[in-house]
C-alpha cells in the first residue's frame, strides 16, 4: 500500500459517491480508489477489517462488474447495469439512424436505388419463361426509366422510415433518463418489475438493430421485420417504462407526505456527480477527464457537508451553487460535447475555453464553497458567479438567456413538471 494512497483516503473517496449512489461500475470504483480493478475487492476487505464500514458491507459483484454498498442494493445495481447498457445501445441506434438520413447517405441511397432499378429491369428482360413478357415490356421500360432518372419515391420512403424510427429512439432515451434521474435520487424505490421491463426492451432494441444491416442491402423482407420490431418498442416497451416512471414518482410523492421533505439540491448533486464520473470515463482526453473527476470530488464533499449540516442549505454560497454553478456546469458540458463533434475553428476555440473553465475557474469556485461550509465564514458569492456567467456569455460559451432560465427555475411552480437530465451524455 502506497504511503500516498492509504486505505483511509481510498475509503473517503469511495464513500463520497456510494453514500449518494449505492452502486457504481467496478472501473469507476478503481479510479476513485486509484488502484487496479483486480485490487478493489481486496482493499474493500481491508477497510472492513479496520471497521471503516459501520452499517454496510460493500462488495464487488464480478458478474455485473459493479461495486455495491450492501446486499440490499443489489436490485438497484442490476437495474443500473442493464439500464446503462440499454441507454448506450439506444444512443447507438439514434446515431445510425441519423447517419442513414444524412445528405451523404441520401446520395448513396439514390445510387443504390438506380442500381436496384436496373437489376430488376434486367431480370424482367431475361425472364423468358413468362408468357406475358411481351405485353408488359412497355410498362416495365417506362417504370425503369422513371426510377433511373428520379428514384425519389424509393429514397423518400427509406429516409422517412429512418426519421420515424429516430423519433421512437428519442422517446426511449428520454424515458430512460427520466426513470434513472428518479432512481438516482431514490435508490430504494427499485421494484421487481423494473429489470424484466428493461431486459425485454433491450431484446426488442437488439432485434431492431440487427435488421439495420439488412436495410443497406435493399432486402424487401427488412421493411416488415424492422417495422414489427419498431412497433413493439413504440406500443409495448415505451408504455411499460412510462408506467415504471409513474410508480417511482407516486412512491416519491408518498414518501414526501410521510417523511420530512428532502431538499432537491441533494438529488441534483448526486445526479451531477454520476454524470461527471461517467463522462470522465468515456472522454478520450486525459486532461478533461482529470478535471471532471476533480469537480465531481468537490461536489461530493459539498453534498456530504449539506447532508451532515442541512441548516447550511440556506447559506448564500449554496444559493450560488444552486442558481449558477450547477446549471452553468450542465450548459458547458452540453456545449462542450457539441463542439467535440465539429471541426471548425470556432468549435476548437470553444473546446479549449471550456477545458480551461473546468480545470481552473470552476474548481476554484467550488473550493470556495467548501471553505465557507467548513468555516461558517459566509461570503456573498453571487456577484462573483454573475461576473463569471457574463464573461462566458460574451465568450460564446453560454447562451444569453442563461440567467432568464435560472430565474424561471427559481420561481414557484404552479404545476408539477417532469425533470429530465441527461445520463453518460
Amino acid at each position: 500500500m502506497s504511503l500516498f494512497n492509504p486505505i483511509a483516503s481510498q475509503y473517503r473517496r469511495l464513500m463520497e459517491v456510494l453514500e449518494g449512489l449505492p452502486a457504481m461500475p467496478l472501473s469507476q470504483a478503481a479510479k476513485l480508489m486509484r488502484v487496479s480493478t483486480d485490487k478493489v475487492a481486496g482493499n474493500l476487505d481491508k477497510m472492513k477489517k479496520k471497521g471503516l464500514f459501520a452499517n454496510h458491507q460493500p462488495f464487488v459483484h464480478q458478474g455485473i462488474k459493479m461495486v455495491v454498498l450492501d446486499e440490499a442494493y443489489l436490485p438497484f445495481a442490476y437495474v443500473c447495469q442493464e439500464g446503462d447498457a440499454l441507454l448506450r445501445d439506444t444512443r447507438q441506434a439514434m446515431q445510425l439512424l441519423k447517419d442513414a438520413s444524412s445528405p451523404t447517405e441520401r446520395q448513396k441511397r439514390y445510387s443504390s436505388a438506380r442500381s436496384k432499378a436496373f437489376s430488376s429491369f434486367m431480370r424482367d428482360i431475361t425472364d423468358i419463361a413468362s408468357p406475358t413478357w411481351g405485353n408488359t415490356l412497355g410498362d416495365r421500360t417506362r417504370s425503369f426509366l422513371r426510377d433511373l432518372i428520379d428514384p425519389s419515391d424509393i429514397v423518400i420512403e427509406e429516409v422517412g422510415q429512418a426519421h420515424e424510427a429516430l423519433g421512437v429512439m428519442t422517446s426511449l432515451e428520454n424515458y430512460l433518463e427520466s426513470l434513472f434521474n428518479a432512481l438516482f435520487a431514490h435508490p430504494n424505490l427499485v421494484t421487481s418489475q423494473m429489470l424484466p421491463v428493461l431486459q425485454g426492451t433491450h431484446r426488442d432494441l437488439n432485434a431492431y438493430l440487427s435488421s439495420l444491416p439488412a436495410a443497406r442491402t435493399g432486402s424487401r423482407s427488412w421493411n416488415a421485420h424492422a417495422d414489427s420490431n419498431l412497433r413493439r418498442i413504440r406500443e409495448d416497451d415505451l408504455p411499460r417504462i412510462a408506467a415504471l416512471i409513474d410508480d417511482v414518482n407516486s412512491s416519491t410523492g408518498e414518501r414526501k407526505r410521510t417523511q420530512k421533505k428532502e431538499d432537491p439540491l441533494l438529488g441534483e448533486l448526486a445526479q451531477e456527480i454520476y454524470r461527471l464520473e461517467t463522462l470522465a470515463s468515456q472522454l478520450p482526453s486525459a486532461g478533461i477527464a482529470v478535471s471532471l473527476r476533480n469537480i465531481a470530488e468537490k461536489l461530493s464533499r459539498i453534498r456530504n457537508l449539506l447532508v451532515q449540516y442541512p441548516d447550511k442549505l440556506h447559506m448564500s454560497c449554496v444559493r450560488s451553487l444552486r442558481d449558477s454553478y450547477l446549471p452553468m456546469t450542465d450548459e458547458l458540458l452540453s456545449k462542450y460535447m457539441q463542439s467535440l463533434s465539429l471541426s471548425s475553428p470556432s468549435a476548437e476555440a470553444a473546446v479549449k475555453a471550456t477545458e480551461q473553465v473546468f480545470s481552473g475557474v470552476l474548481p476554484q469556485a467550488l473550493q470556495q464553497i467548501i471553505d465557507q461550509l467548513t468555516t461558517d465564514n459566509a461570503i456573498d458569492m453571487r456577484s462573483q458567479a454573475d461576473a463569471l456567467v457574463k464573461k462566458m456569455q460574451l465568450d460564446g460559451l453560454l447562451p444569453y438567456n442563461f440567467e432568464t432560465k435560472n430565474q424561471a427555475k427559481a420561481q414557484p411552480k404552479t404545476q408539477p413538471k417532469a425533470q429530465t437530465k441527461a445520463l453518460m451524455k
